[in-house]
């Protein structure tokens, strides 16, 4: 009789540090797409942002100050698990309501 045993993403990850900083990077750029169209959506301005996983951390209007902030937020041993990326802001008019 085989057993299979169910080990789930985060018992994966948490032992190994190198998986962990991938997937929360692999997971951060699919989350940007979908942070980047409600930016879009709210015409937010163009900046850099960092993510953590599906939640923004911080942003700025240029990378350095970005880097800078996430320099005083974030501890040296979670800043490999943060995804920057860059908006490029809203190029189309924004949506009518009503």
């Amino acid at each position: 009789m085989v057993v299979l045993k169910i080990i789930n993403i985060e018992t994966i990850i948490n032992n190994n540090r190198e998986l962990k900083s991938f997937y929360f990077q692999f997971m951060g750029k699919l989350y940007s797409k979908d942070i980047q169209s409600k930016l879009k959506l709210y015409n937010i301005e163009e900046g850099y942002f960092a993510i953590l996983f599906d939640t923004i951390i911080c942003s700025a209007k240029s990378k350095d100050d970005l880097n800078k902030i996430i320099d005083t937020l974030i501890p040296n041993s979670n800043k490999d698990l943060i995804y920057v990326f860059h908006y490029k802001g809203n190029r189309k008019p924004p949506l009518k309501m009503g």
